[in-house]
């Protein structure tokens, strides 16, 4: 069985991930077909270039959203 996924971004990269681990016993190849150079190129420049905000290190002064405060207070990087 072949599968085809359209889109190397989180949610593609997430499907294939997932397929992979549901299916691996099973004789299936899996494609992402991405139109940007490399799979997963725009996750890194969410979290305003630092790729996420989920680390040890986050800096909440490095980032100009309501949301990124809010998320920060309320959860660790350990959450």
């Amino acid at each position: 069985m072949k599968i085809a996924i359209i889109g190397g971004g989180a949610s593609g990269l997430f499907c294939a991930a997932r397929l992979n681990a549901l299916l691996k016993s099973k004789n299936v190849s899996i494609d992402i077909i991405e139109k940007d150079k490399k799979v997963g190129r725009k996750i890194l420049m969410s979290g305003n270039g630092k790729g996420n905000i989920s680390n040890s290190n986050v800096d909440e002064t490095k980032y100009n959203d309501k949301f990124v405060s809010e998320a920060i207070d309320r959860f660790s990087y350990l959450d």
